[in-house]
């Protein structure tokens, strides 16, 4: 299990992925394919060894890319991130169509990639359609996101080894912006009081404060269910929670953790934080088993 993945055009910095990849190619002589490949080489014979998944954020209308100044021209309207201004710009993560197609598994060795983050609607809903379209052309697994609310939360399950695993991802971390781009609150602390829906896509995330610690416990046990009735083998919990560069977790993401392994996940783990925060060993309330919860 990977962290935040972003093959990516930043705005601010146009192409940069793009361009990343093309420099590659030439300055060592590496056919498009192997140029692909490229971000990857030293972890992609890791990733093959086993099922991998990452927390993809990015968000991508397909093959447009993006140029200074034309944030507020490109984003859907309906966005929470409206033509944000100031330092926060750079962080709208758009990707190309190239940045996309390089995390496909023949590439990386990505197996599935989670869509559970504050990065996958900003550029709105019918980014996020595409996005998830295109994943699914390049043979990767996407959860967390969906067409509706109810296809978010609900586990993917897929295949390995004559093994079902059952994906579950969800987010803490939403955000909020003004008309103005500027932000409202702390963005680890976001006043979101309902699941983000746009359009026809949605993402599975809710806030981690009010009542929102039990809406997600609430969903992630529902979710948990439909995988045990769907006969799969494993069940993964991957999270978006915490706070960027803190180096432990906070006490929302211990409670949420052992409430999913108490709920029959097999394996816990969370991004978002860009930090390591540990392994926990928990020993579920019944006795029965002992789970790993990766905090960051």
């Amino acid at each position: 299990i990977g962290g935040d993945v972003t093959p990516t055009a930043r705005i601010g910095a146009s192409d940069r992925f793009d361009k990343f990849i093309k420099k590659a190619a030439e300055k060592c002589g590496l056919n498009p394919k192997e140029a692909y490949n490229y971000p990857w080489r030293y972890v992609q014979e890791l990733f093959e060894q086993s099922y991998t998944m990452v927390n993809g954020e990015l968000a991508t209308n397909g093959s447009y890319r993006l140029k200074k100044g034309k944030a507020k021209e490109l984003t859907d309207k309906k966005t929470r991130y409206p033509g944000r201004k100031g330092p926060l710009s750079n962080f709208i993560f758009g990707a190309s169509k190239i940045g996309v197609e390089s995390l496909g598994t023949e590439y990386s060795g990505i197996d599935a990639v989670s869509l559970a983050n504050n990065h996958a609607l900003d550029f709105g809903a019918t980014s996020l359609q595409t996005t998830m379209q295109m994943l699914a052309a390049v043979g990767l697994t996407y959860f967390g996101a969906g067409k509706d609310t109810e296809e978010a939360f609900s586990p993917k399950i897929d295949e390995y080894k004559g093994k079902k695993i059952a994906l579950i991802g969800v987010s803490t971390v939403v955000g909020e912006y003004d008309d103005e781009g500027k932000l409202v609150g702390d963005p680890d602390a976001p006043l979101q009081s309902e699941v983000i829906k746009e359009g026809d896509a949605a993402v599975a995330a809710y806030k981690h404060t009010g009542d929102g610690i039990e809406k997600h416990k609430e969903f992630v046990a529902k979710s948990i269910q439909q995988a045990k009735e769907a006969g799969a083998d494993i069940i993964v919990v991957y999270y978006h929670w915490g706070t960027e560069y803190e180096g432990k977790p906070s006490d929302y993401q211990v409670e949420l953790g052992r409430h999913a392994a108490d709920q029959g996940a097999d394996i816990v783990a969370g991004a978002h934080q860009h930090a390591i925060q540990g392994v926990e060993e928990y020993h579920t309330r019944d006795g029965s088993r002992v789970v790993p919860i990766a905090y960051g």
